[in-house]
């Protein structure tokens, strides 16, 4: 058992191959789950060793464990779990005694009618018939998640089948198809690419929105493939979503070994929106059929990409990836400025353009990188030169332009977008086509309670006093010193709204505490310091976990030279190119292990991919180093031709115990 630090925030367990692999899996599991009762149950730590369950103890921080081929991928807090004490927990479990987990026995039917059944066949030396009875003929155990929310590698079936990727990948493999690779085993939950050798198909969904959990198949499950002569025919279009061994063009892939070759932001339009899930805490139960609630604005040019974003999301045992807010600090300050809490959805932009109309009264923000943000009216246009909260009305436009430095920004309003939500999160998660689809031209929006949020303008454009008085106790600072209600009075020259001149200070609010109406954060100005086209910016990063694959001088080179963001870039992750590319000292294949946002993956071209938030849930190319948090969010806001510096910052390599 090796501890392999990923960042500050995770360790990567090695060991000696699958079957270890998941003992420990499960005994996590366990563990884990005593640490919510506080209970430990016997057979999980050594004999004399007392390990209390509750804030003391290490698992109590764990957020994530990823099982993979021949490692586990432990997730933590480090606000309540120091590294060294959970390496050490973790070397203390007893994986080989008997483990309880909460297993299912998963029966599948299949029409063994696969375009390669014969091929493997032939391949295997037996009759076509007999590979449908090897196959059908014993119980299959979920190892790991893999490359699409619901797929889930298969293992510990009839020994005979080792079988290789097909050398030319499909760039069209249905819903349902059931495939065999290596010594594993597995149905592809959605239409994709794929390399695998197709054997049959079932019409049962691996992945289902509407239920709990969604994922039909979870790792530890026992599946048994169940013979049946119906033909199944699963339709659907194809999308770009690959599994992490195809060898296709980069072009046809997402994925980490395809180094997400992309446009900027580009996202694929899966046709629809993800079913929306009412209860955040209940996600997977009935979903809401309820009509499209009237618009309270439209989007009506998202510009080059704009998409939902929040905290994200925690299921990585399917195969779905956090996603979230890419500059997780600007995203919350927007919520924080309209008077939301933290984690409230917002609208995440890339590159500017973005277009909307309000159809009611509304109060926004705007944040990240510095734009020029118009609100074109009546009575003119209003340039909203800081971060702060505004107030648009009824038919007014809001303009966002390209930034001049910096890449992202956050549109918030107050109330909130109702957005859709799966597993809990209405973030966007673009390598997947998981969660609400990317923003279209001409998409209408609705906002929670937004009739309660702020006063209305009569229609003769003036506020009675006791209206004037709510409003500037809605836009109150808690610093005491009033904003306005049409908008900031210091950035407003003369500018008439609402029957008000907001060109001059406001009097201060008054009974701004017992007010039914949220109040608004702190306005801050554009952030001067952000990454630029052409210029440079310095990322801190620790090394590690798989640093040990390279040469000394694939080290210096990949911390002393420049690196620049390509265009191929987008939220799955930053391609980077350097003139130099990185020398590897191991040159064997890497088997898929847990990836976390802002591990720095090099493939075989020795050019870097540095993992966003969309980042594939496993990959197959060593990791050099992993940014820390704080330069993950400035990786963020990484421009396209912006140029990269690494800067080490690291706490040792591998855990001291």
């Amino acid at each position: 058992m090796r501890f392999l630090p990923m960042g500050r925030a995770a360790l990567l367990v090695e060991l000696d191959g699958l079957d270890a692999a998941m003992s420990l899996y499960a005994a996590i599991e366990t563990r884990r789950a005593a640490a919510e009762t506080e209970t430990v149950p016997a057979g999980t730590v050594p004999a004399g060793d007392l390990v209390d369950g509750g804030a003391d103890d290490p698992f109590a921080g764990v957020t994530e464990v990823v099982p993979a081929a021949r490692t586990v991928l432990v997730r933590f807090d480090p606000l309540f779990t120091d590294r060294d004490e959970l390496a050490e927990t973790l070397r203390g479990l007893d994986v080989n005694g008997h483990v309880e987990h909460r297993a299912k026995t998963v029966t599948v039917p299949v029409a063994y009618d696969g375009e390669d059944l014969d091929a493997v066949a032939d391949l295997l030396g037996l009759s076509s018939q007999e590979i449908v009875a090897r196959h059908s003929g014993h119980a299959w155990t979920a190892a790991f998640g893999g490359f699409a929310p619901g797929f889930t590698y298969l293992t510990g079936g009839d020994p005979i089948f080792d079988v290789p990727r097909r050398k030319n990948p499909r760039l069209a493999v249905p819903a349902g198809a059931v495939g065999l690779a290596g010594t594993f085993s597995g149905v592809y939950p959605r239409p994709s690419s794929g390399g695998w050798q197709l054997i049959g198909t079932t019409d049962v969904p691996m992945w289902d929105d509407r239920r709990n959990p969604p994922a039909l198949i979870q790792p530890g499950d026992t599946v048994r493939f169940e013979p049946v002569r119906a033909q199944v025919t699963a339709n659907g279009s194809v999308d770009t979503v690959c599994d992490d061994t195809v060898a296709a063009d980069a072009s046809q892939c997402e994925t980490s070994r395809e180094t997400h070759d992309a446009g900027a932001e580009s996202v694929r339009d899966h046709g629809r929106l993800a079913v929306a899930v009412t209860d955040s805490n209940h996600a997977g139960n009935d979903a809401s059929e309820s009509a499209v609630p009237a618009a309270d604005l439209t989007i009506d040019d998202p510009g080059m990409f704009a998409a939902f974003e929040d905290d994200g999301r925690r299921a990585a045992t399917m195969g779905v990836t956090g996603s979230g807010a890419a500059d997780p600090g600007t995203f919350h300050l927007a919520n924080a400025l309209v008077g939301n809490p933290a984690g409230t959805p917002a609208i995440e932009t890339a590159g500017g353009g973005l277009r909307l109309t309000a159809h009611r009264t509304l109060v926004l923000a705007v944040t990240g990188a510095p734009a020029d943000v118009t609100v074109d009216g009546t009575h003119g246009i209003t340039h909203i030169a800081r971060q702060e909260a505004f107030l648009m009305q009824p038919g007014e436009r809001l303009e966002l332009s390209f930034p001049e430095q910096g890449f992202r920004n956050y549109i918030a309003v107050q109330g909130g977008f109702d957005a859709p939500r799966v597993l809990g999160s209405a973030s966007a998660d673009t390598l997947s086509g998981l969660g609400p689809a990317a923003l279209k031209p001409n998409t209408p929006l609705a906002v929670v309670a937004t009739a309660t949020n702020v006063p209305q303008a009569p229609s003769d454009g003036t506020l009675p006093l006791d209206k004037q008085q709510s409003c500037l106790q809605a836009m109150c600072e808690p610093t005491g010193e009033p904003t306005s209600c049409g908008r900031s009075p210091s950035k407003v020259a003369g500018r008439a709204v609402g029957g008000a001149d907001w060109g001059r200070e406001q009097p201060a609010c008054l009974g701004a505490v017992s007010s039914p109406v949220p109040t608004v954060g702190q306005p801050q100005p554009w952030p001067s310091d952000l990454p630029a086209t052409g210029t440079t910016t310095t990322l801190d990063v620790t090394l590690g976990p798989r640093d040990d694959w390279f040469t000394a001088q694939g080290i210096t080179d990949f911390l002393d030279q420049e690196w620049t963001v390509t265009p191929q870039s987008n939220r799955v992750g930053l391609r980077l190119h350097g003139g130099r590319a990185l020398e590897r000292r191991d040159a064997r294949e890497l088997a898929s292990e847990g990836m976390i946002p802002g591990a720095i993956e090099i493939p075989s071209n020795g050019q870097p991919v540095l993992f966003l938030r969309d980042q594939p849930v496993t990959g197959g190319y060593p990791v050099i180093a992993v940014l820390t948090k704080s330069a993950l969010a400035l990786a963020g806001q990484l421009p396209p031709g912006a140029r990269v510096r690494f800067h080490i910052n690291n706490h040792g390599k591998e855990s001291s115990c």
